[in-house]
């Protein structure tokens, strides 16, 4: 498999220039749940 399994539903963190919080959500990727329900895995 080319892509990576690493993912994070929300990362927040301290801008360093800015010193503003930086709040980034994402949705869980949609070939990944394809590929969790052909394996009947469990998906988060």
């Amino acid at each position: 498999m080319r892509k990576s399994f690493l993912h994070a539903a929300k990362i927040e963190f301290e801008h360093p220039f800015l010193e503003k919080q930086i709040s980034i959500e994402a949705q869980f990727p949609q070939h990944w749940k394809i590929m969790f329900d052909n394996f009947n895995w469990i998906t988060p």
